[in-house]
């Protein structure tokens, strides 16, 4: 028997899963997002997710990716190349 499919928006989420999507998505679910045009032609974000008892499709919007993404801490540290002076860059291609 398949699983009860649900599309509800993030902020009509239980508490419960809402905890479920980040434990299950600790650095953030950015690559998981899907994109598509529902019938007005309006795009559309989701992240599809699944518990024991449904299949979640998950209505986002940009504020929320953007909260998300701040939430989970950025991946690693970049300089703007702007910044690199060429004397920094010389000593780089020493090494």
């Amino acid at each position: 028997m398949s699983k009860p499919r649900v599309f509800k928006d993030y902020n009509k989420l239980s508490p419960e899963v809402k905890s479920l999507i980040n434990s299950n998505f600790p650095f953030g679910f950015e690559r998981k997002i899907v994109r598509f045009t529902d019938p007005k032609g309006k795009l559309v974000s989701a992240l599809p997710f699944e518990t024991d008892e449904f299949s979640y499709l998950i209505k986002m919007n940009n504020a929320m990716m953007l909260q998300e993404q701040e939430e989970a801490g950025p991946e690693e540290e970049t300089m703007d190349l702007e910044e690199i002076s060429e004397e920094e860059i010389k000593k780089g291609n020493k090494k």
